[in-house]
């Protein structure tokens, strides 16, 4: 979580409060509140649009995350997405990891 504090900042308040788990909001609050280098000092020779999806994906809170959708949509996909051959699951894709009460 360092690491990755140390390039996008840490959570602000608002998010913190949101986790849903009191221990995780109390691991959070441990870390020393700092500005993150960003994407773009990490990566200063990637072109714009990919540091600006980065930017649009790595986001602490999920809701602020570009969707699927917006991200497939997203100018850097814009010449190599064939949207015909496209498919859609028909339920939502469960992972077995994702079942485990402690991640």
């Amino acid at each position: 979580l360092s690491m990755i504090f140390n390039l996008l900042g840490t959570p602000s308040e608002e998010e913190i409060t949101s986790l849903e788990r009191e221990d995780a909001r109390r691991y959070i609050q441990c870390f020393a509140k700092r500005e993150g280098e960003g994407v773009r000092s990490k990566f200063p020779q990637v072109e714009g649009e990919s540091v600006d999806i980065l930017q649009r994906l790595l986001r602490f809170n999920p809701k602020e995350r570009l969707s699927v959708t917006d991200a497939l949509e997203h100018p850097l996909f814009l010449d190599i997405r064939e949207p015909s051959k496209e498919t859609t699951a028909a339920a939502p894709v469960t992972l077995d990891f994702e079942k485990e009460p402690d991640l």
